[in-house]
């Protein structure tokens, strides 16, 4: 007869042993270290430093905009610069955003965020600089995570992880290449692509370079407000697939130095540039229209058109207010309206000699403009384009049949030499001038008045 055999006491104890095993491991790599649980909270908590530091930046953004817009649009402000304006404004409680607490301290230039009033737990805290730029602390930041972290500790964005993450610790670009297009947002249309922005975890890249195609489609264009307020951004090279740039598409971008632009783009839209930190660019030949305020209130110093012509709209360069150095497209016709108004560090424009008109305001309010050459080709000059120039002189060529003198009234809006230091102009226009202005006005608003 065949005898029954039951577990022996040594299989039981190896079998407890390995469950006991397989159980710690289970527990290691949900609750361990490096487990699903800490690395779904390290997730979240990077998440919310991003958001916290995105919703604080446009917040200090807005007071920034305010301050310029006061100070040189409306000629109200007396502070020296952004961060004063940003402190002398912003409420010494704080300021609530969408999801945030935002306190701003005037002696330590300390911008710290919370996460509501009554907690005061700083999520991170940053620097105030003097542009009104925020400079965030290391100490808040993500170290090599596998999904690419978030800064890292040397205050570059951090990992070289599986999934690409961010720029690496020199600096170089990490994990798969950046200009991929999971790294954008974008919409197609018309068998075309539309670049919109940065994914969320993306936002503070400080290089990127547009893909010619994405999903087997041609880039077109970068659309309105697609790189608005990303602060941390350096360089943007861009493929010459792309014809468009959007409204607001680089405005607020401070840290931004370095830009390609496509050498087939044709249209800028209003604002593009506005408050960026790039000093010097160039729009390729290609260029055919120039929106409002391209480069207003920007570090731009000079700018180099290389086309023959372009359409400008009104003011399209007006209130650049670093603005030095302009060379126009060498085929001009018309100077437009407000085009160079309140530039005040303008120096140095050659107008090209096929420009026939210059409009209202073209130059008015440009107090650092000392020489200009009229061409031959100028046959009218509208009211007020050269007011408050008053360190110009000024010398008027035969050509010009027309001119909007005004009548002689400071508030009359075709004032149009009013305080330029010497007007010198043909002597058959003296007849028209003393008719206008009589014996007491015969400098036409200008400082001294020669006749030639």
């Amino acid at each position: 007869m065949k005898r029954n055999q039951g577990i022996t006491l040594i299989a039981l104890v190896v079998t407890i042993i390995v469950l006991l095993i397989l159980a710690g491991v289970t527990l290691s790599f949900v609750a361990g270290e490096n487990g699903i649980l800490k690395r779904a909270t390290k997730a979240v908590h990077v998440t919310e430093i991003a958001s916290a530091k995105e919703q604080a930046e446009l917040l200090m953004g807005a007071y920034v905009t305010d301050y310029y817009e006061k100070k040189y649009v409306q000629a109200q402000s007396d502070k020296e610069n952004a961060r004063e304006y940003i402190f002398a404004n912003f409420p010494s409680e704080g300021e609530q955003t969408e999801a945030y607490w935002v306190k701003v301290e005037k002696d330590t230039n300390k911008v710290k965020v919370y996460k509501n009033k009554e907690d005061e737990k700083e999520i991170v805290v940053g620097t105030l600089k003097e542009s009104g730029v925020i400079v965030w602390e290391n100490s808040t930041t993500g170290g090599d995570g596998e999904n690419g972290g978030s800064t890292g500790g040397s205050g570059e964005t951090g990992g070289d992880g599986e999934n690409g993450g961010s720029t690496g610790d020199s600096g170089e670009t990490g994990g798969e290449n950046e200009s991929s297009k999971s790294i954008f947002t974008y919409t197609i249309a018309d068998n075309s692509v539309t670049i919109t922005g940065l994914t969320e975890e993306n936002k503070n890249l400080t290089q990127i370079e547009i893909p010619e195609q994405i999903e087997g489609k041609n880039v077109i264009a970068i659309g309105a407000t697609a790189f608005k307020d990303y602060q941390t951004l350096q360089s943007v090279t861009m493929p010459d697939t792309v014809t468009s740039l959007g409204n607001d598409v680089f405005v607020g971008t401070t840290s931004l130095s370095e830009i390609k632009l496509s050498n087939n783009l044709q249209t800028v839209g209003d604002y593009a540039f506005r408050l960026s930190g790039i000093r010097n660019i160039t729009f390729p030949p290609s260029l055919k229209n120039m929106g409002e305020m391209v480069i207003s209130f920007s570090k731009i110093e000079e700018v180099i058109f290389e086309g023959k012509d372009c359409t400008f709209a009104s003011g399209a360069l007006r209130n650049a207010t670093n603005l030095k150095r302009v060379t126009l497209p060498s085929e001009l016709t018309v100077l437009a309206n407000t085009l160079f108004y309140q530039c005040t560090a303008l120096t140095t424009v050659t107008i090209p000699n096929t420009v026939t008109e210059i409009k209202e305001f073209a130059f008015s309010g440009c107090t650092a403009l000392t020489t200009l050459t009229i061409p031959s080709s100028l046959t009218t000059i509208r009211g007020m384009a050269f007011s408050e120039c008053n360190n110009l002189i000024l010398t008027i060529p035969t050509t010009v049949t027309s001119i909007d003198f005004g009548t002689g009234m400071i508030s009359d809006t075709k004032f149009t030499f009013y305080n330029v230091k010497l007007l010198q102009i043909p002597s058959r226009w003296q007849s028209t001038i003393n008719g206008l202005y009589g014996t007491k006005r015969l400098t036409a608003g200008a400082q001294d008045l020669k006749y030639i």
